[in-house]
């Protein structure tokens, strides 16, 4: 074998070339070599290299960071021990489909790591057995942990919200700019009978209520120049079967929004609580005994007729009705009696009046109000018609009842008054009626205000003087004629008032029926009169009787008896030395409750009168049922004899 120095110059040079050339190959082969080694290496994707039968021959250093430093250790029982259970099958038929085809395939599976957790790899199979460099299959993958844990949370997520769509009570819709249902979610159905598929792509004005069509397309209009959700809608909407159900809706334009694309419509059925609204409407505004307008609704209606009124020039006409003696109905057949009276007499205002509004105020108060009248004549037909009307008999337990009433009418052809200033000077006229004999109807005048301001101010005057004790006691003397000796003596009130001087009873005494203040003013008178009749009688050698007299009201209320009781033990005075006088009109109006106050008035040995007998129904029965010591004859009963 020639050595290199025995060779000619050119040769031994071309020699060394090829020696160099050579040297020169192999570090670079090394060199690329280990410059793959070190990708391989440092990369963060995974590298297995596994022989036919899947025992890993090569494992790259990033597999450390699923199962530890020494991943060399476990080559062998990398399957049995690394994989989940649920995978393995797959992973295996992958394996096996690559070995027997060739190519590649990917493949996820889930391998332990050493601290017991499952990481996710995403693995590319890659058949390279006929490769003599390699020589193995080999499984090139990464770590898709996190994707998969996020995928999984939005699958999750996904499942949660799509499974309240789909049980959620509310329906929620995706309308197009132009009204048509690009989405429905499968609860619509219990609302209003269609499918979701039958709904999709159909005109939601095909379903809104006519009455509500001209809203509707406005807010839509408004939602698609608009963002962020709209402010509450409700209206109405067709069920498949042809009634209507409200909803309440709220729309957000999502029409920019690419996963979207369109107004989103959430809406919930609200039909029941709309007829719990319209109930409670209508109780506010209607009288709960008869079904009439109350007095909210009737100011409504009054204002709606003046406004009519106004543009017409025809009269509106309003007539209070107060049922004459309905008291008396009460007391004797019962509450129960009353209420059906009252229920029978609305109906008859009901349906007398067909055009116009009939309301009841409370008790046995009626207002109707009539419009398009010509002039002051017809309401005066009107109201004599309704006394024809309410005459005719009406059946109550067996018995037929005629009522009447007393009646205050107004008119007005323009906004000048209030329908509170209609209703209030009505009401002063049907007390004028009332006063001048009850069962007929009266104008209002504006007279009657000012008189209706004087009596008020009077009321008020009344209840001042109470407190500041201006009320003075006089006294009538009573004179035996055969002897001419004071026996008695009547006791009269009068009021002291600060600028009009001594003022008569007859002035002050009805203002204080009507408002109740009789009540403390006799019971101060009584209280008073027992006092002074006392004194007399403790410096009189002859005894002196005190004459007190007693209002209706005073009788009625039913603690007479044991104020009398009280005025007397305070004062020790005889109770033989009090009268106390009634009129003959609270006999005419007995009740049980009247005969029942004058028996115990009689039992604590007060004397009873009856006063200014005559002047009514006069009749002797009443000495006979009730317990009567004197008889006070009226003058005009006995004038000319």
């Amino acid at each position: 074998m020639a050595v290199l120095g025995d060779l000619p110059a050119e040769e031994r040079a071309g020699k060394c070339w090829a020696d160099d050339g050579l040297a020169a190959g192999v570090d670079e082969t090394r060199q690329s070599e280990r410059r793959l080694r070190t990708l391989v290496e440092n990369a963060h994707d995974l590298l297995v290299i596994t022989d036919v039968e899947g025992k890993p021959v090569y494992i790259s250093p990033s597999v450390r960071g699923i199962v530890g430093p020494n991943p060399e250790n476990v080559l062998g029982t990398l399957n049995a021990q690394f994989h989940h259970p649920d995978d393995v099958e797959r992973r295996a038929a992958a394996f096996e489909k690559v070995l027997r085809e060739g190519g590649h395939t990917e493949v996820e599976f889930r391998v332990r790591a050493t601290d017991g957790t499952w990481h996710w790899l995403e693995v590319t199979m890659t058949n390279l057995l006929h490769d003599p460099d390699v020589e193995g299959m080999v499984l090139a993958g990464r770590d898709v942990t996190e994707r998969r844990v996020a995928e999984e949370a939005l699958r999750v997520n996904e499942e949660r919200w799509r499974a309240l769509l789909v049980n959620s009570s509310d329906v929620i819709t995706v309308l197009g700019a132009d009204g048509r249902l690009m989405y429905n979610s499968p609860s619509v159905e219990g609302y209003l009978g269609f499918t979701a598929a039958e709904l999709l792509a159909r005109d939601i004005f095909e379903l809104v209520h006519p009455d509500d069509l001209e809203r509707a397309a406005a807010i839509l209009a408004d939602l698609v120049e608009s963002e962020g959700p709209s402010a509450p809608i409700e209206m109405r909407v067709r069920h498949a079967d042809g009634r209507y159900v409200w909803v309440e809706a709220i729309a957000t334009n999502k029409l920019d929004d690419p996963a979207v694309g369109g107004i989103v419509v959430n809406a919930r059925d609200i039909t029941e609580r709309k007829a719990v609204e319209e109930a409670l409407l209508h109780q506010a505004r209607t009288d709960l005994l008869t079904g009439l307008a109350n007095r909210f609704m009737l100011l409504e209606q009054l204002a709606a007729a003046l406004t009519r009124s106004e543009r017409t020039g025809r009269l509106t006409a309003v007539l209070f009705l107060d049922l004459d003696h309905f008291k008396l109905v009460n007391d004797s057949l019962g509450h129960a009696a009353g209420d059906a009276l009252l229920i029978a007499v609305a109906e008859r205002l009901r349906c007398f009046l067909s055009a116009g509004t009939v309301a009841r105020l409370g008790g046995d108060e009626f207002v109707l109000c009539c419009e398009g009248l010509e002039t002051y004549n017809d309401a005066a037909e009107l109201a004599d018609r309704i006394a024809d009307l309410l005459a005719e008999p009406i059946g109550l337990e067996g018995d037929e009842i005629s009522v009447t009433a007393s009646v205050g009418i107004t008119c007005a052809c323009d906004r000048g008054r209030t329908p509170e200033e209609l209703l209030r000077d009505a009401d002063v006229a049907m007390y004028r009626a009332k006063e001048r004999g009850r069962a007929r109807f009266e104008f209002f005048l504006s007279t009657m205000r000012t008189a209706a301001k004087l009596r008020l101010e009077q009321q008020l005057d009344i209840r001042r003087a109470l407190n500041a004790g201006q009320f003075r006691m006089t006294y009538q003397a009573v004179i035996g004629l055969a002897d001419g000796r004071l026996v008695g003596a009547e006791a009269l009130v009068r009021w002291a008032h600060p600028r009009r001087g001594l003022v008569l009873p007859g002035t002050f005494i009805p203002a204080a029926e009507e408002t109740g203040l009789i009540e403390p003013l006799g019971t101060w008178v009584l209280a008073q009169s027992i006092a002074e009749a006392a004194a007399w009688n403790r410096r009189s050698s002859a005894p002196v009787r005190v004459s007190v007299n007693l209002s209706a009201r005073q009788v009625a209320g039913g603690q007479m008896p044991a104020l009398v009781n009280a005025a007397l033990e305070v004062n020790g005075l005889d109770p033989d030395l009090v009268c106390l006088e009634i009129t003959e009109s609270l006999l005419v109006d007995e009740t049980e409750e009247v005969e029942r106050v004058l028996q115990e008035l009689a039992a604590t040995g007060v004397r009873l009168a009856i006063d200014d007998f005559g002047t009514g129904y006069s009749s002797l029965a009443y000495l006979k049922k009730f317990p009567v010591d004197v008889v006070k004859i009226d003058q005009s009963f006995v004038a000319g004899i």
